[in-house]
């Protein structure tokens, strides 16, 4: 596999407008794992008034994701995701998208992608940030720089505050395709063994928005609209059909995060700042 080119750097696509209606929002809830009981996130009608789960705005985000050429999206393993919010999400807008390749990072056996993407009203308030940060499996070589060390943010050393475990159906990546993350590794088997693993995995953020209804369930007692940052560095993969624990460990406005299956840590490092 040849190294990465770092002139990819500065790459940018957009301003793109791309409209999400109630029924993306919606979807997106299903796709990572809402119920009934959870109505506001799934019911146009709903008497409060229909809420979007912050993690959404990943979603359109992804529509101005760089053309970034002779990349194999197999090899492409999502390494941590960031998110800030302006303001909550409404349930359905017009939003205008930028993206930049903001670093380019030589890990050795492997290239580290930096992918700022910026959202924005029609009448340009601000809306939502959000970084991906995706490790090219044997891209790296180019004699870069390696980047700097990750801030840490370490759990306290006490038992959570909240400690939810969701089932995660077999048909869940299925489901989460249909959102326009469409890497095959998430449900082609060859594709998932080109990349290192037995069997098609869960998209990295459909965990991530498993664990932001797990910071709304638990810490902001069903308000979605209090999350203002939330960011996590995968640490494994989740298998559709496995069981996922998410642990919080809250500190004033702010809250620490883990999650795991019983193979093992799958989000660490996890940080959300509420209102």
């Amino acid at each position: 596999m040849p190294p990465v080119d770092p002139s990819l750097v500065g790459l940018t696509r957009g301003p793109l407008t791309s409209a999400y209606t109630w029924q993306d929002a919606a979807l997106y809830a299903l796709a990572v794992g809402a119920g009934p009981e959870e109505a506001s996130l799934l019911y146009e009608g709903h008497p409060g008034g229909m809420q979007v789960l912050p993690s959404f705005a990943v979603v359109p985000a992804l529509r101005v994701w760089p053309q970034m050429p002779g990349l194999v999206k197999p090899l492409m393993v999502h390494g941590e995701q960031s998110l800030v919010l302006h303001r909550p999400l409404p349930a359905q807008a017009r939003v205008v998208l930028t993206s930049r390749v903001a670093n380019i990072f030589d890990k050795g056996k492997g290239a580290l992608i930096e992918v700022l993407v910026q959202g924005a009203l029609e009448d340009g308030v601000p809306l939502f940030d959000t970084q991906w940060k995706v490790f090219y499996l044997g891209g790296g070589g180019f004699g870069g720089e390696p980047g700097p060390k990750a801030v840490i943010h370490a759990p306290p050393e006490r038992e959570p505050d909240y400690d939810l475990t969701y089932r995660v159906p077999p048909q869940q990546a299925a489901l989460y395709r249909l959102l326009g993350d469409l890497n095959p590794l998430h449900i082609d088997p060859q594709a998932a063994a080109l990349a290192g693993f037995s069997r098609p995995v869960l998209h990295g953020l459909c965990t991530y928005g498993y664990a932001c209804r797990a910071l709304v369930n638990g810490p902001l007692g069903g308000e979605p609209d209090g999350l203002r940052e939330y960011s996590a560095r995968f640490a494994g993969p989740v298998f559709p059909g496995d069981e996922l624990r998410v642990k919080i460990w809250r500190q004033g406005d702010e809250c620490r995060l883990e999650a795991e299956t019983p193979n093992g840590p799958v989000l660490k490092n996890g940080l959300a700042k509420l209102a």
